[in-house]
């Protein structure tokens, strides 16, 4: 039991270690910058074109398209779709 206690006690001294001093903790700060996200701005107009990416509105468009298309061949011939 001895011997066990010793051996834990060899453990927590081996692996302890003091915390970083200050000029330690400004090191990484200095050669790498603060830890920071940059925001990438986008424009508004950009912003507004994702919302017509995908299926879904790639749809809806295909439905307007089809639609004024039929419109004007109902307008330009004398028969009804």
């Amino acid at each position: 039991l001895m011997l066990f206690n010793l051996y834990l006690w060899k453990i927590c001294l081996k692996n302890w270690r003091l915390p970083p001093k200050s000029y330690q903790q400004k090191r990484p700060q200095r050669d790498y910058g603060y830890n920071k996200i940059t925001e990438k701005k986008i424009s508004p107009f950009l912003k507004f074109l994702t919302y017509f990416r995908g299926p879904i509105p790639w749809m809806i468009e295909i439905a307007a398209v089809l639609s004024a298309i039929t419109i004007q061949v109902e307008k330009r011939s004398h028969f009804r779709l």
